[in-house]
């Protein structure tokens, strides 16, 4: 069996997807893949430095449905896609739409009143409860 996948599209803040990713990276041994929207400074690429099996992509603002929509379709191709992680409700209603056929979960993570916090299933959890789940 391969090694699952999980896709991250961030379009607001990188924390509460990068704390996720390295516990489904260290605890599930899931690659991730984090889609960034828009550019990032070399010094914010150095300091959110991802772990061994975790991969950070900028994509230009202009760009970014198109590779959303692209990414989504290869990975489902090759049926690896195990988790979606968003932090945005436009990016999570579109993504909801197009995985629900696939039954693929989608994790909203938001960074709420300086703590993360992790929709899924209309539930909220926290990063262990939820790394659990998955």
């Amino acid at each position: 069996m391969s090694t699952p996948v999980a896709l991250s599209f961030v379009e607001r803040g990188w924390q509460s997807a990068r704390m996720l990713s390295i516990a489904l990276v260290t605890e599930r041994q899931f690659r991730v893949t984090h889609y960034l929207k828009g550019t990032v400074a070399p010094e914010v690429l150095a300091m959110i430095t991802p772990y061994p099996g975790m991969r950070i992509v900028p994509v230009a603002r202009q760009l970014f449905c198109v590779v959303t929509l692209a990414v989504l379709l290869a990975t489902l191709v090759r049926r690896q896609l195990r988790l979606v992680i968003v932090d945005h409700p436009r990016t999570s209603a579109r993504a909801r739409l197009f995985l629900q056929p696939w039954r693929i979960p989608l994790v909203e993570a938001a960074e709420e009143t300086q703590r993360l916090c992790y929709r899924w299933n209309g539930r909220q959890y926290a990063l262990a409860d939820l790394v659990e789940q998955v």
